[in-house]
């Protein structure tokens, strides 16, 4: 998957105010968001099983895109 679909993606879920978790990606992907500026518009998880409890957990209010690197 590209960054172009995964920037498309964010957008998306961002007008459907949802949540967009990526988990496991690869150490390249995370390389090219970084260099591209848009790692800290992404919330990562180290697996899926963490991922999906993020979105399962209850909304943390207050809360705004900025701090998704936030443990």
């Amino acid at each position: 998957m590209g960054v172009g679909v995964l920037v498309l993606l964010l957008k998306q879920s961002r007008e459907q105010q949802s949540s967009l978790v990526l988990s496991s990606i690869p150490p390249v992907m995370e390389r090219i968001l970084m260099i591209r500026g848009l790692r800290s518009a992404f919330r990562v998880e180290p697996s899926v099983e963490e991922a999906i409890q993020v979105v399962q957990a209850p909304s943390r209010r207050g809360t705004s895109d900025e701090d998704v690197d936030s443990p």
